[in-house]
């Protein structure tokens, strides 16, 4: 019996010291596969010792090393053998904190809606427990994953009671990220007002942090949210500095995406040359990156630009490549828009036949997507070019169908315009 004790308490000292090391090797060396490797060999003592508590609390382990080392599959495999015993052990702090990890995996799957039951289930049993940081984080990625869902304000509720306990306890970082996540999800919601509020709050601590990532990630954002208000001068300066940081962080898609964002901002303020260059900018890193939806898109952008500056073949040129790419990733609404914008600047060409040729296939799409809007100002544009065919009769009936949708949609401007061009085929056809 001596003999056989003393075996048990060397194996416990074993599997202790395994332990020890592993978390030694993952929190001051940051080495996973070590920290990995001494898990594992705790885990072989404990189930040899049929220890289910430290069996459990080393499955929990092992899978956050896991998940750190991208070998998801394992690590939901251990968590969800963790729960198990927690549930039998009655375990709860182990059982929410295994929940809450295993939600996280299978959001990295996909699967969103396990995902979202696992959270939920971790969040009650933290809420049982009285644990503040426990029901915030399962709070937050309930947020995450309702957006994923693109059920936005779901999302909103969840993040905004994120907030409020991160506010509490003065969680500086769990409060950054929620402002972050929140202004995100605010602007899928068209509320660019209340979104400019959360990434200027977001943008306050970032700095305060020294978090150079997460800045120029809420400066861009905050840039393109200043964009949509029509604060351009402001939406510029933001994008300068976020692009100032992505340069010291080399990140090209951050670098690509502000030089975009850019272009499209001196477009607004009428800078078409400086407009031009960011666009060119974002193109190249766009190429190197092999980010086809982006180049295809700053493509387009650049057509439409070279067009403003007289710089019809250039123009055609561009529109012509985004057009081939819109194509292979099968995009119909970035497809219509190239053709419309190509159709108007064959028509600045005087090629009024090529013109036609392109407004007609956008229309055509437009009517299959029924964007109402896109359909009226393709009919408007197709009768500019009748006009110079000398087709009135089919000018006529292109413009009077644009009118009818412009009435509907209460567009008085473009209404306007399209009485003005009417008003001269008519005028014609006496």
């Amino acid at each position: 019996m001596l003999v056989k004790s003393n075996k048990k308490t060397i194996d416990e000292a074993k599997a202790l010291l395994a332990s020890a090391r592993a978390r030694l090797a993952l929190l001051e060396q940051g080495d996973l596969e070590e920290s990995k490797k001494n898990f594992e060999k705790a885990l072989r003592i404990y189930r040899e010792l049929d220890r289910s508590d430290s069996i459990a609390d080393t499955l929990n382990n092992l899978g956050t090393v896991q998940s750190k080392l991208g070998d998801y599959s394992e690590a939901r495999r251990h968590f969800e053998e963790a729960s198990v015993i927690y549930r039998d052990l009655g375990r709860r702090d182990g059982l929410a904190n295994t929940l809450y990890n295993l939600g996280a995996v299978l959001s990295k799957f996909g699967e969103l809606n396990e995902a979202k039951r696992r959270f939920k289930e971790s969040m009650k049993i933290y809420r049982e427990l009285d644990d503040k940081s426990g029901v915030a984080g399962a709070l937050y990625n309930l947020g995450n994953i309702f957006s994923k869902l693109g059920d936005f304000n779901e999302a909103k509720i969840y993040l905004k009671k994120t907030l409020d306990i991160y506010s509490k306890f003065e969680d500086k970082h769990g409060r950054v990220n929620t402002l972050y996540n929140l202004g995100a999800v605010l602007v899928q919601l068209g509320d660019y007002g209340e979104a400019k509020t959360r990434y200027e709050q977001a943008l306050e601590i970032y700095r305060e942090l020294g978090r150079r990532d997460g800045l120029a990630n809420t400066l861009y954002n905050l840039g393109t949210v200043l964009g949509q208000l029509g604060e351009f001068g402001e939406a510029r300066t933001h994008l300068e500095e976020a692009l100032m940081i992505y340069r010291e962080l080399d990140d090209k898609g951050g670098l690509a995406g502000t030089f975009y964002n850019l272009g499209t901002v001196q477009s607004k303020l009428g800078d078409y040359s400086e407009a031009r260059r960011h666009f060119e900018e974002a193109s190249v890193i766009y190429r190197d990156l092999g980010r086809r939806d982006g180049l295809a898109n700053t493509l387009y952008n650049l057509g439409t630009i070279m067009g403003q500056l007289g710089e019809f073949s250039e123009a055609r040129t561009h529109l012509e490549e985004a057009l081939e790419i819109y194509g292979e990733l099968d995009d119909k609404d970035g497809t219509a828009k190239t053709l419309n914008n190509l159709g108007n600047i064959f028509n600045k060409l005087a090629e009024y036949s090529e013109a036609k040729l392109h407004l007609e296939k956008a229309l055509k799409i437009y009517r299959k997507l029924d964007i109402r809007e896109a359909v009226a100002n393709t009919l408007n544009n197709i009768g500019a070019v009748l006009v110079r065919l000398e087709d009135f009769s089919e000018a006529k009936s292109h413009l009077e169908e644009a009118l009818k949708i412009y009435r509907k949609l209460d567009d008085k401007y473009s209404m306007a315009g399209t009485l003005y061009n009417l008003g001269t085929v008519l005028s014609k056809l006496k």
